[in-house]
Formats: structure tokens, C-alpha cells, sequence
């Protein structure tokens, strides 16, 4: 279910993907960007129909004994805490880099056309939604820490062909890999947080590391933009 539920993720990308294929070369940026209002209508509706559930309203009427995130780093907790924080920093990397930079990338590095690199990021996210379900119920009968150890170095692989695999074929082979395990692996993750603390802290403890893992998103378009600037495009996915 976690796979499932998570898989909206690379949907949303893949179809951005899809649609720049199709406008970025002959239309440009600006129609692109009218389509990212799309979403406030869901959200408009999910405000509207959608009900907070059961275990939130039991959990949020009982008085609480200490700040949750507090909690996180209880002396039974925080080991475990310290550790799937460095985690979620460093793997959470890879995410906005992907997800920001790779157009940018494969056009500025690779000489790709621009239609043909939003072709392929749409074709990524395809493979991370099969990826993220799959891994999804791969977690079932595999320990999700081991399935987490696994597809993190082979996503690592992936990213280190995209940086020095030469040819433009190997940079598609290399994002490639990177979703199908790098974003994959977010289909056995949160399960493993969550299964990680106790009920009642479970909520907070996803919301916390999922917010510190975006951090990324606010210091890695800058230094992507630069490097890429200084002809560095490499070098950012190397150290990803």
C-alpha cells in the first residue's frame, strides 16, 4: 500500500515530462508552466470531500504527554533517529536533482534536444511509479533495510554513469537505473520509518525526516544552476 500511495509522485512527473515533450519545442516554457496550476483544483477538492481519519481525530482528543517530535529522540529512539535523519539528507539528494536538473542536464552537458530530454524524464518517472510499486510489495518478503541498502548503491551507480558514462546513451542508461532504484526504493521507505517508532509518533516521526530530506530542494537548485553554468554539470551528479 505504501508503494501505491507513494507512486502519485512520479505520476505527476511523468506526465509534466510527457507534456514538455510535446510543448517545449515548439511552444516553449510559458504554456508549460500554466499546467502546474492544475493541481490547486485537486487540492480544492480534497479540502472539500476528504476526511481526516479516524486514528488522527482519537490521537489528536487524548491529552499529550510530551512535544512528539520530542520524542523522536527519546534514549530508546535515538540511534535509530540520528541515523534515518543522515539518511534521509544525503538520499534525498538525488531526488531534486533528478526531478529538477535532468532537462537541464542532458540540454546544457549532452546537447540533447529539449523535447527529447523531457521525453526521457517522463520515460524515468514511468519506471520510478512500476519501480515504487514494485518495490512496494518487494517489501513484503524482503527486509525493507536490506531492499534500502541495495538499491541505494545501485542508484548510485546509475548517477555515476549519467556523470562519466561518456556517450549520451550511457547518461540515459544511468537515469534510468537511478529511478528504477534510486526513486524506486521510496516504495519500501516510508514503510520502514514508520515501522521503525511507535504508533503514536509514526505520523510525526514520516513528517519530520520527509521535511528534513527536502531541504534539498532549497540549496540544490543553486548549486546545480551554478555548476551547470561553470560547464561543472558532471561534477553534480557525480557527488549525488
Amino acid at each position: 500500500m505504501i508503494g501505491m500511495t507513494q507512486a502519485g509522485y512520479p505520476i505527476g512527473l511523468a506526465l509534466a515530462g510527457l507534456l514538455g515533450s510535446l510543448i517545449l519545442p515548439r511552444y516553449g516554457w510559458r504554456p508549460l508552466f500554466l499546467f502546474a496550476f492544475l493541481p490547486i483544483l485537486v487540492i480544492l477538492l480534497v479540502m472539500r470531500f476528504l476526511r481526516e481519519p479516524p486514528v488522527f481525530s482519537k490521537a489528536h482528543d487524548t491529552p499529550k504527554k510530551s512535544v512528539e517530535w520530542v520524542r523522536l529522540f527519546s534514549e530508546r529512539d535515538r540511534k535509530q533517529t540520528i541515523t534515518l535523519t543522515v539518511f534521509s539528507i544525503l538520499e534525498f539528494i538525488g531526488i531534486p536533482l533528478t526531478g529538477l536538473l535532468t532537462v537541464t542536464y542532458l540540454v546544457t552537458a549532452k546537447h540533447v534536444p529539449v523535447g527529447e530530454a523531457a521525453l526521457l524524464f517522463s520515460l524515468m518517472n514511468w519506471v520510478a511509479l512500476v519501480a515504487q510499486i514494485g518495490t512496494g510489495f518487494l517489501s513484503n518478503y524482503v527486509p525493507a533495510k536490506l531492499i534500502i541498502a541495495i538499491w541505494c548503491l545501485l542508484g548510485g551507480v546509475g548517477l555515476g554513469l549519467a556523470a562519466f558514462g561518456g556517450n549520451v546513451g550511457w547518461a540515459y542508461i544511468g537515469l534510468i537505473g537511478y529511478a528504477l532504484f534510486g526513486n524506486g526504493l521510496w516504495g519500501c521507505y516510508p514503510r520502514y520509518i514508520s515501522e521503525s517508532y511507535s504508533t503514536d509518533v509514526r505520523a510525526t516521526a514520516m513528517s519530520f525526516f520527509v521535511a528534513l530530506g527536502n531541504t534539498a530542494f532549497l540549496w540544490l537548485p543553486a548549486v546545480g544552476g551554478a555548476l551547470l553554468a561553470l560547464g561543472r554539470g558532471s561534477m553534480l551528479f557525480a557527488g549525488t
